[in-house]
């Protein structure tokens, strides 16, 4: 009788968890595909048919972005701004930052 209901709680737990693991991939592709372009929704199919899997899609399209608009330093122009004007000042070559006392 232990055994049965030891097992029977088992296959319960394992049937929550796999629900859950399956809602939440489901949801989270149903949210990426709304985040894309009507050009990627159909690269996105395209890429299915050949791979099957929307997690490669993701990565590659990220790798993708990130190679196409690289971030923009705005403070680069102007190193004392920041919270850290020594680190920021040592990024453009400074090697010291001499502070004077008031």
């Amino acid at each position: 009788m232990f055994w049965t209901g030891f097992f029977v709680g088992f296959a319960a737990c394992l049937a929550i968890g796999l629900t859950g693991h399956v809602v939440h991939d489901r949801r989270q592709r149903a949210a990426f595909i709304a985040s894309l372009s009507p050009a990627e929704r159909e690269r996105l199919r395209g890429f299915e048919t050949v791979k099957g899997d929307w997690h490669e899609f993701r990565d590659l399209l990220q790798h993708t972005h990130a190679r196409e608009a690289p971030a923009e330093n705005h403070c680069r122009g102007n190193a004392a701004i920041g919270p850290y004007p020594a680190q920021s000042q040592e990024r453009e070559g400074i090697k010291r930052v001499v502070v004077p006392r008031r």
